[in-house]
Protein backbone atom coordinates (compact mmCIF):
# COMPACT_ATOMS: atom_id res chain seq x y z
CA UNK A 1 0.00 0.00 0.00
CA UNK A 2 2.74 2.11 1.08
CA UNK A 3 4.37 4.25 -2.06
CA UNK A 4 1.08 3.74 -4.36
CA UNK A 5 -0.83 6.22 -6.16
CA UNK A 6 -3.50 6.57 -3.78
CA UNK A 7 -6.28 8.42 -5.17
CA UNK A 8 -5.83 6.92 -8.22
CA UNK A 9 -5.92 3.26 -7.44
CA UNK A 10 -9.31 3.86 -5.35
CA UNK A 11 -7.46 3.19 -2.10
CA UNK A 12 -8.64 6.42 -0.93
CA UNK A 13 -8.05 6.55 3.67
CA UNK A 14 -8.15 8.98 6.07
CA UNK A 15 -12.49 9.48 5.11
CA UNK A 16 -14.63 11.13 7.23
CA UNK A 17 -17.80 9.46 6.51
CA UNK A 18 -19.15 10.65 9.84
CA UNK A 19 -18.73 13.08 12.83
CA UNK A 20 -20.74 11.73 15.38
CA UNK A 21 -20.43 8.42 17.46
CA UNK A 22 -23.38 6.75 15.92
CA UNK A 23 -22.35 7.03 12.26
CA UNK A 24 -19.33 5.45 10.76
CA UNK A 25 -16.34 5.92 8.83
CA UNK A 26 -15.53 4.28 5.07
CA UNK A 27 -11.82 3.57 5.44
CA UNK A 28 -10.34 1.66 2.81
CA UNK A 29 -13.78 0.43 1.96
CA UNK A 30 -13.63 -1.20 5.31
CA UNK A 31 -16.64 0.03 7.59
CA UNK A 32 -16.10 0.23 11.80
CA UNK A 33 -18.76 -1.51 13.54
CA UNK A 34 -19.40 0.94 15.73
CA UNK A 35 -22.20 -1.67 17.89
CA UNK A 36 -19.87 -4.12 18.46
CA UNK A 37 -16.38 -3.49 17.86
CA UNK A 38 -15.66 0.20 18.45
CA UNK A 39 -16.41 2.80 21.11
CA UNK A 40 -16.42 6.38 20.26
CA UNK A 41 -13.69 8.64 22.80
CA UNK A 42 -13.12 11.96 21.46
CA UNK A 43 -12.92 14.79 19.10
CA UNK A 44 -9.35 15.85 18.48
CA UNK A 45 -7.74 18.81 16.85
CA UNK A 46 -7.55 16.52 13.31
CA UNK A 47 -8.62 13.26 14.12
CA UNK A 48 -11.99 11.53 15.70
CA UNK A 49 -10.43 8.75 18.36
CA UNK A 50 -12.23 5.31 18.71
CA UNK A 51 -11.29 2.44 20.80
CA UNK A 52 -11.85 -0.64 19.02
CA UNK A 53 -11.87 -4.40 19.81
CA UNK A 54 -10.84 -6.83 16.96
CA UNK A 55 -8.06 -7.12 14.44
CA UNK A 56 -5.04 -8.36 16.37
CA UNK A 57 -2.03 -6.01 15.51
CA UNK A 58 1.79 -6.47 15.97
CA UNK A 59 3.22 -6.24 18.34
CA UNK A 60 0.50 -7.68 20.28
CA UNK A 61 1.57 -11.78 19.03
CA UNK A 62 -1.60 -11.91 17.61
CA UNK A 63 -4.02 -10.93 20.97
CA UNK A 64 -7.33 -10.24 21.01
CA UNK A 65 -6.51 -6.72 22.94
CA UNK A 66 -7.42 -2.75 22.63
CA UNK A 67 -6.23 -0.71 20.57
CA UNK A 68 -6.56 2.92 20.01
CA UNK A 69 -7.75 3.82 15.90
CA UNK A 70 -7.42 7.75 14.96
CA UNK A 71 -9.16 8.49 11.96
CA UNK A 72 -7.69 12.28 10.57
CA UNK A 73 -10.50 14.34 9.52
CA UNK A 74 -8.38 14.71 6.07
CA UNK A 75 -9.66 13.78 2.53
CA UNK A 76 -7.95 14.33 -1.20
CA UNK A 77 -10.59 16.60 -1.61
CA UNK A 78 -9.08 18.90 0.88
CA UNK A 79 -6.33 19.29 -1.70
CA UNK A 80 -6.11 21.64 -4.64
CA UNK A 81 -7.06 20.08 -7.85
CA UNK A 82 -4.36 21.55 -9.82
CA UNK A 83 -2.01 20.53 -7.63
CA UNK A 84 -3.36 17.08 -7.91
CA UNK A 85 -3.27 16.81 -11.58
CA UNK A 86 0.10 18.27 -11.86
CA UNK A 87 1.93 16.14 -9.02
CA UNK A 88 4.51 15.14 -11.52
CA UNK A 89 5.98 18.15 -12.05
CA UNK A 90 9.07 19.00 -10.96
CA UNK A 91 8.98 21.93 -8.27
CA UNK A 92 11.18 24.69 -8.55
CA UNK A 93 14.35 25.13 -6.80
CA UNK A 94 13.44 27.95 -4.34
CA UNK A 95 10.41 25.45 -3.28
CA UNK A 96 11.85 23.64 -0.50
CA UNK A 97 10.33 21.12 2.73
CA UNK A 98 7.30 23.15 3.21
CA UNK A 99 6.18 22.31 -0.42
CA UNK A 100 6.36 18.37 0.81
CA UNK A 101 2.25 17.98 1.46
CA UNK A 102 1.18 20.39 -1.38
CA UNK A 103 -0.79 17.08 -2.46
CA UNK A 104 -2.78 14.18 -1.15
CA UNK A 105 -0.38 11.67 -2.65
CA UNK A 106 2.48 13.45 -0.94
CA UNK A 107 0.71 13.60 1.82
CA UNK A 108 0.03 9.59 2.44
CA UNK A 109 3.56 9.17 1.46
CA UNK A 110 4.86 11.18 4.13
CA UNK A 111 1.95 10.17 6.74
CA UNK A 112 2.96 6.42 5.86
CA UNK A 113 6.83 7.57 5.96
CA UNK A 114 6.39 8.56 9.86
CA UNK A 115 4.38 6.00 10.70
CA UNK A 116 6.49 3.53 10.05
CA UNK A 117 8.97 4.87 11.59
CA UNK A 118 7.01 4.98 14.84
CA UNK A 119 6.43 1.70 14.92
CA UNK A 120 9.73 0.64 15.73
CA UNK A 121 9.95 2.96 18.87
CA UNK A 122 9.96 0.44 22.04
CA UNK A 123 10.16 2.64 25.14
CA UNK A 124 8.15 2.15 28.40
CA UNK A 125 7.31 5.87 28.21
CA UNK A 126 6.35 5.87 24.79
CA UNK A 127 2.66 4.48 23.27
CA UNK A 128 3.51 1.98 21.33
CA UNK A 129 1.96 2.20 17.55
CA UNK A 130 1.21 -0.53 15.61
CA UNK A 131 1.58 -1.93 12.10
CA UNK A 132 -1.56 -2.59 10.03
CA UNK A 133 -1.68 -2.80 6.56
CA UNK A 134 -5.55 -2.71 6.19
CA UNK A 135 -6.19 1.45 6.67
CA UNK A 136 -4.40 3.97 6.97
CA UNK A 137 -5.83 5.06 10.10
CA UNK A 138 -3.49 5.72 12.68
CA UNK A 139 -3.39 2.83 15.65
CA UNK A 140 -1.88 2.85 19.04
CA UNK A 141 -1.45 1.46 22.25
CA UNK A 142 -4.76 1.81 24.50
CA UNK A 143 -3.81 3.55 27.24
CA UNK A 144 -7.13 2.65 29.56
CA UNK A 145 -6.49 5.77 32.03
CA UNK A 146 -6.72 8.23 29.73
CA UNK A 147 -4.77 11.61 28.97
CA UNK A 148 -3.06 12.05 32.05
CA UNK A 149 -4.17 15.87 31.93
CA UNK A 150 -7.54 13.97 32.77
CA UNK A 151 -6.13 11.47 34.72
CA UNK A 152 -4.87 13.78 37.42
CA UNK A 153 -8.45 15.70 37.80
CA UNK A 154 -9.96 12.19 39.15
CA UNK A 155 -9.75 11.01 42.84
CA UNK A 156 -6.71 8.34 41.94
CA UNK A 157 -4.70 10.41 39.94
CA UNK A 158 -4.66 13.24 42.65
CA UNK A 159 -3.04 11.48 45.11
CA UNK A 160 -0.55 10.78 42.06
CA UNK A 161 3.36 11.26 42.83
CA UNK A 162 4.07 13.77 40.31
CA UNK A 163 7.96 13.53 40.27
CA UNK A 164 7.11 9.82 38.93
CA UNK A 165 5.11 11.86 36.51
CA UNK A 166 7.77 14.03 35.86
CA UNK A 167 10.37 11.08 35.59
CA UNK A 168 8.32 9.19 33.45
CA UNK A 169 7.95 11.90 30.92
CA UNK A 170 11.52 12.72 31.01
CA UNK A 171 12.35 9.22 29.96
CA UNK A 172 10.28 9.07 26.81
CA UNK A 173 11.38 12.43 25.76
CA UNK A 174 15.10 11.59 26.11
CA UNK A 175 15.07 8.17 24.44
CA UNK A 176 12.68 10.33 21.47
CA UNK A 177 15.80 12.97 21.72
CA UNK A 178 18.73 10.89 21.90
CA UNK A 179 17.62 8.11 18.18
CA UNK A 180 19.55 8.81 15.55
CA UNK A 181 18.44 10.86 13.98
CA UNK A 182 15.96 12.25 16.88
CA UNK A 183 12.32 12.06 16.84
CA UNK A 184 10.82 15.75 17.86
CA UNK A 185 7.16 15.85 19.21
CA UNK A 186 6.31 18.89 18.11
CA UNK A 187 3.13 19.01 20.45
CA UNK A 188 4.39 17.61 24.09
CA UNK A 189 1.17 19.13 26.60
CA UNK A 190 -0.31 16.94 29.32
CA UNK A 191 -3.13 15.89 26.95
CA UNK A 192 -0.94 14.27 24.30
CA UNK A 193 0.63 12.04 27.44
CA UNK A 194 -1.17 9.05 28.59
CA UNK A 195 -1.41 6.98 31.64
CA UNK A 196 -1.63 2.58 31.08
CA UNK A 197 -3.61 0.54 33.77
CA UNK A 198 -0.03 0.66 35.34
CA UNK A 199 0.14 4.22 36.40
CA UNK A 200 2.68 4.80 34.05
CA UNK A 201 3.09 8.20 32.14
CA UNK A 202 3.65 7.65 28.39
CA UNK A 203 4.26 10.11 25.79
CA UNK A 204 1.79 9.62 22.50
CA UNK A 205 0.68 11.69 19.18
CA UNK A 206 4.96 12.10 18.30
CA UNK A 207 4.72 14.60 14.97
CA UNK A 208 0.59 13.81 14.37
CA UNK A 209 0.25 17.47 14.80
CA UNK A 210 2.92 18.23 13.80
CA UNK A 211 2.37 17.01 10.51
CA UNK A 212 -1.08 18.02 10.74
CA UNK A 213 -0.82 21.59 11.81
CA UNK A 214 0.43 22.82 8.24
CA UNK A 215 -2.67 21.22 6.49
CA UNK A 216 -4.88 22.92 8.81
CA UNK A 217 -5.84 26.20 6.00
CA UNK A 218 -6.77 23.42 3.68
CA UNK A 219 -8.67 21.37 5.85
CA UNK A 220 -11.76 23.44 7.61
CA UNK A 221 -12.59 19.51 9.44
CA UNK A 222 -9.16 20.38 11.16
CA UNK A 223 -8.63 22.62 14.28
CA UNK A 224 -5.91 23.65 16.01
CA UNK A 225 -7.49 26.10 18.81
CA UNK A 226 -5.66 26.45 22.22
CA UNK A 227 -2.15 24.36 20.29
CA UNK A 228 -0.42 27.53 21.29
CA UNK A 229 -0.51 27.39 24.72
CA UNK A 230 2.85 25.02 24.68
CA UNK A 231 4.11 26.69 21.46
CA UNK A 232 7.79 28.18 21.58
CA UNK A 233 8.40 32.10 20.59
CA UNK A 234 10.39 30.85 17.45
CA UNK A 235 7.05 29.07 15.86
CA UNK A 236 5.49 32.55 16.08
CA UNK A 237 7.58 34.55 15.54
CA UNK A 238 7.80 34.40 11.67
CA UNK A 239 7.40 36.54 8.84
CA UNK A 240 3.75 37.27 7.71
CA UNK A 241 4.33 37.07 4.08
CA UNK A 242 6.44 33.34 4.21
CA UNK A 243 4.26 30.42 3.37
CA UNK A 244 6.78 28.36 4.79
CA UNK A 245 4.83 26.27 7.86
CA UNK A 246 6.00 26.21 11.22
CA UNK A 247 8.90 23.46 12.12
CA UNK A 248 9.74 22.07 15.57
CA UNK A 249 12.89 21.44 16.86
CA UNK A 250 14.34 20.47 19.62
CA UNK A 251 14.66 23.22 21.36
CA UNK A 252 10.86 23.53 20.74
CA UNK A 253 10.24 20.40 22.82
CA UNK A 254 11.83 21.68 25.78
CA UNK A 255 9.90 24.42 25.91
CA UNK A 256 6.61 22.56 25.92
CA UNK A 257 8.40 20.09 28.33
CA UNK A 258 8.41 23.19 30.63
CA UNK A 259 5.02 23.61 30.28
CA UNK A 260 3.99 20.26 30.81
CA UNK A 261 5.67 20.16 34.04
CA UNK A 262 4.28 23.31 35.14
CA UNK A 263 1.02 22.06 34.06
CA UNK A 264 1.99 18.71 36.22
CA UNK A 265 3.02 20.58 40.05
CA UNK A 266 0.77 23.61 39.55
CA UNK A 267 -2.98 21.67 38.05
CA UNK A 268 -3.48 25.02 35.58
CA UNK A 269 -2.94 25.31 32.07
CA UNK A 270 0.29 26.92 30.22
CA UNK A 271 -1.25 31.18 29.81
CA UNK A 272 -4.16 29.69 32.45
CA UNK A 273 -4.79 33.68 32.49
CA UNK A 274 -5.73 33.55 28.73
CA UNK A 275 -8.74 32.46 27.00
CA UNK A 276 -8.22 33.00 23.40
CA UNK A 277 -5.34 31.67 21.16
CA UNK A 278 -4.52 35.46 19.76
CA UNK A 279 -3.94 36.73 23.37
CA UNK A 280 -1.64 33.67 24.42
CA UNK A 281 0.15 34.06 20.98
CA UNK A 282 0.82 37.83 21.68
CA UNK A 283 2.04 37.14 25.64
CA UNK A 284 4.33 34.66 24.20
CA UNK A 285 5.89 36.51 21.27
CA UNK A 286 6.27 39.87 24.02
CA UNK A 287 8.56 37.39 26.17
CA UNK A 288 6.00 36.50 28.84
CA UNK A 289 6.33 33.22 31.00
CA UNK A 290 3.74 30.12 30.91
CA UNK A 291 3.49 30.36 34.35
CA UNK A 292 5.05 32.44 37.13
CA UNK A 293 6.75 30.96 40.54
CA UNK A 294 3.76 32.99 42.64
CA UNK A 295 1.61 30.09 40.99
CA UNK A 296 2.95 27.49 43.17
CA UNK A 297 1.37 26.72 46.16
CA UNK A 298 3.23 28.45 49.61
CA UNK A 299 4.42 24.74 50.98
CA UNK A 300 5.17 23.28 47.05
CA UNK A 301 8.63 22.73 47.79
CA UNK A 302 9.05 20.56 45.21
CA UNK A 303 7.61 23.27 42.80
CA UNK A 304 10.14 25.30 44.41
CA UNK A 305 13.32 23.22 43.59
CA UNK A 306 12.21 22.35 39.94
CA UNK A 307 11.49 26.09 38.95
CA UNK A 308 14.94 27.07 37.64
CA UNK A 309 14.40 24.15 35.25
CA UNK A 310 11.49 25.40 34.05
CA UNK A 311 12.62 29.04 33.82
CA UNK A 312 15.73 27.28 31.88
CA UNK A 313 12.99 25.57 29.23
CA UNK A 314 11.85 29.09 28.66
CA UNK A 315 14.82 31.21 27.76
CA UNK A 316 13.68 33.03 24.48
CA UNK A 317 16.48 31.92 22.63
CA UNK A 318 16.60 28.53 21.63
CA UNK A 319 19.86 27.85 21.52
CA UNK A 320 20.52 28.69 24.88
CA UNK A 321 17.80 26.00 26.08
CA UNK A 322 18.94 22.96 27.92
CA UNK A 323 18.41 19.03 26.19
CA UNK A 324 17.27 16.74 28.12
CA UNK A 325 20.21 15.34 28.90
CA UNK A 326 21.08 18.61 30.88
CA UNK A 327 17.76 18.49 32.49
CA UNK A 328 18.27 15.40 33.76
CA UNK A 329 21.59 15.78 34.81
CA UNK A 330 20.15 18.73 37.00
CA UNK A 331 17.88 16.33 38.71
CA UNK A 332 19.13 14.68 41.79
CA UNK A 333 19.34 10.49 41.56
CA UNK A 334 16.50 9.16 41.24
CA UNK A 335 14.67 12.47 42.27
CA UNK A 336 13.99 10.19 45.69
CA UNK A 337 14.94 13.63 47.47
CA UNK A 338 12.51 15.60 45.56
CA UNK A 339 9.80 12.72 46.04
CA UNK A 340 10.50 13.43 49.93
CA UNK A 341 9.34 16.63 49.74
CA UNK A 342 6.09 15.99 48.56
Amino acid sequence: MHGQNTHRSGNIALILAGLHQNLTYNVLFRVVDTENNATFLARGAAADVWKVHDLPLSPNNGQDVPYVSKILRISPGDFDDDNLDNEDSEASEDEGEHDELATWDAFVKTYNDKVSEWTTLRHPNIVSVYTHEEDLNLHVEYCSNGSLRDFLKTSVGNKVNKIDVISDILAGLEYLHTLNPPIVHGNINAGKLFVGADGRTKIGEFGLAALCYPLAPLASAITFTGFSRCMSPELLDMDPDDDIPLVSGMPSDIWALGCTIFEVIVEKLPYFEYTHDIKIQRAILIGEKPGRQDNLLKDDACGRKLWPILESCWLMDPNERPSIQRILSLFPGDLSDLAASI
